[in-house]
């Protein structure tokens, strides 16, 4: 077996040409995400508060409720874990005014009995909300 000294292997065999002649290429895509990243950290570019949804009509007291401090409406409405709109908690309440619900069918498929499509509103209209 052939053992090599350091000095013996050329640079060629470590680093292929054209990978070391991106390298500054690479510094400098690397940069620039950090600069925009420390500026979105920073706040520089959020976006606009979310605005709070509405009330629902017809929402009935509910026999379980406590006599605790509500939480505020517009923290309920636009607090968010699904990043369906966004990343931020608060891009779902901020993007998702464009988005409508309705029709919307939900499909009931697989290893079931009776497969069916549902109406949306078909599932929601026999029960009462309750808060």
């Amino acid at each position: 077996m052939l053992i090599r000294r350091s000095s013996d292997i050329k640079s060629s065999e470590i680093t292929d040409r054209d990978l070391f002649l991106n390298r500054r290429d690479f510094l400098r895509v690397a940069t620039g995400l950090g600069v925009v990243g420390g500026l979105y950290g920073a706040g520089m570019f959020m976006p606009g508060k979310a605005q709070a949804g509405t009330k629902l009509p017809g929402v009935k007291k509910s026999a379980y409720s406590v006599n605790e401090t509500q939480t505020p409406l517009e923290a309920v409405t636009t607090y968010n874990n699904f990043y369906e709109f966004g990343v931020d908690k608060g891009d779902p309440a901020e993007y998702s005014g464009a988005f409508k619900p309705r029709p919307w069918k939900v499909a009931v498929e697989g290893e079931v009995k009776k497969p069916a499509v549902y109406d949306l509103d078909d599932l929601l209209r026999p029960h009462t909300a309750e808060e």
